[in-house]
């Protein structure tokens, strides 16, 4: 009968596997609608880990051997261990394989990501092992405090978001310019029931023939080879639509000073924030707290 169950557990969780892997088979190879093939060495690709393998979910950047970037709705109540990392490389499928080891949300603060208003949507996951920096893989630096403040100038986005709804799509890295704008336009182009979502943590941007969608997410928006934003959502996924993102100013010194410490991650359970999910090395167990 035990015999029996423990069947019937791995066939249940192989199963829910196969579903991750179609569902993730949709979005994977996509890039941003309207964008270019482009090289850019600090991107990131956090991946869905399965048994059939791991898969593209959302962009992310490198910012230190030991940290990458990406947006907290990509990672939100996920175990480390479901969760990987590839670098070195504009395909896809990056060579470079990392585990992830602990991830951090929004300053570390109580109130942390919000995944109905998309509030604090950033992530800040530490590699189980050291991200090694060469002539395909680099760190990119993080716009300062209060050194951003929707200036109309033209920014890149990175992504290996879908082309277009039902579109082709490639299986490269691609880049789109976009134009920052202001938060006030950005709120009023949208109707009066979204617009309390857009916040002053906000970052705006648009382009006609162009947008961000499925598979871009978490990807970094680069202005004078600094992050200055992280795509986090669009009402829809049509070209020429504002999308709205995360501001890095707003976070740049949290995740600097992690960097500049190194930030371990705990060992055991503290009673008090940060708020992490941990997962142990020597186990693949979820604490959240």
């Amino acid at each position: 009968m035990v015999f029996r169950f423990l069947i019937f557990i791995v066939l249940a969780v192989t199963a829910h596997a196969v579903l991750l892997s179609d569902e993730e088979t949709t979005n994977r190879n996509g890039r941003i609608m309207g964008g270019t093939a482009e090289t850019f060495t600090a991107m990131a690709s956090i991946r869905i880990f399965t048994f059939q393998g791991d898969f593209h979910m959302c962009g992310g950047f490198i910012v230190s051997t030991q940290f990458v970037v990406t947006a907290a709705q990509c990672t939100f109540q996920r175990n480390p261990s479901q969760l990987r990392v590839r670098v070195g490389s504009n395909s896809i499928n990056p060579p470079h394989l990392h585990q992830i080891r602990c991830i951090r949300y929004a300053n570390d603060l109580d109130v942390s990501f919000n995944p109905t208003t998309r509030e604090n949507d950033i992530a800040l996951l530490r590699m189980s092992t050291n991200i090694v920096l060469d002539a395909t893989t680099s760190a990119i630096g993080l716009a300062m405090p209060n050194s951003f403040n929707d200036p109309p100038v033209d920014v890149h986005i990175y992504g290996w978001g879908i082309a277009s709804p039902g579109g082709s799509v490639q299986t490269t890295l691609h880049r789109g310019v976009f134009r920052v704008t202001s938060l006030a336009n950005c709120r009023m182009s949208f109707p009066s029931t979204v617009r309390g979502s857009i916040l002053d943590t906000n970052l705006c941007t648009s382009w006609a023939g162009r947008a961000t969608c499925s598979g871009d997410i978490g990807g970094p928006i680069v202005h004078q080879n600094q992050v200055v934003g992280i795509v986090s959502w669009v009402d829809q996924c049509t070209a020429g639509q504002i999308n709205v993102n995360t501001r890095m100013s707003d976070f740049s010194t949290w995740i600097n000073t992690a960097i500049l410490i190194n930030q371990e991650c705990p060992t055991v359970i503290p009673t008090t924030p940060p708020f992490i999910f941990y997962s142990p090395s020597s186990e693949e167990v979820l604490f959240q707290y």
